[in-house]
């Protein structure tokens, strides 16, 4: 089975767990599709980002992470995750972004991206996903989409 971390970024999440929008939602769509789910909830830091995010990409096939992809202050995710060492597929964020501007122009403001990252030989997909329910909607109805086939690509298994 294949498994995934959720990582929100997010100071007031820490403070009030009911301020964790977008995770419930990202989770129930990852265990939909057939996934081991964990989540965490870390502070909008650099440093807690990186940690969160090397402690998630060596043990998970999949990592989505929740708030900090705009151009607020602390808004650090979309750089760490580049930070990485991530091949994008920017097929994955612009099709998020243009889910989004159907409804708000506000989704055309964020700055998240997808993609993969090698690490020991292994291949992760890592997504930035925004904060909000809607946002993190936008992510699931992408992610239902092309994830199967994506992990079946990284697999190496047949197309047929």
């Amino acid at each position: 089975m294949s498994t995934a971390q959720i990582i929100v970024v997010s100071d007031r999440a820490l403070d009030d767990p009911s301020e964790n929008r977008a995770g419930p939602i990202l989770e129930t769509c990852l265990r939909d599709l057939g996934l081991d789910v964990a989540t965490s909830v870390v502070a909008a830091s650099a440093e807690s980002v990186d940690e969160a995010l090397a402690a998630a990409v060596a043990v998970a096939d999949v990592v989505v992470t929740a708030g900090g992809t705009g151009i607020r202050p602390g808004d650090v995710v979309v750089d760490r995750t580049v930070a990485l060492g991530l091949v994008e597929l920017p097929g994955i964020a612009e099709e998020i972004r243009r889910r989004g501007a159907e409804k708000t122009s506000v989704s055309l403001l964020s700055r998240a991206t997808a993609g993969v990252v090698d690490r020991d030989g292994r291949r992760v997909v890592v997504v930035n996903a925004p904060s909000s329910r809607g946002g993190a909607k936008d992510v699931v109805a992408v992610l239902n989409d092309v994830l199967p086939h994506l992990l079946r690509d990284l697999a190496g298994e047949s197309r047929d």
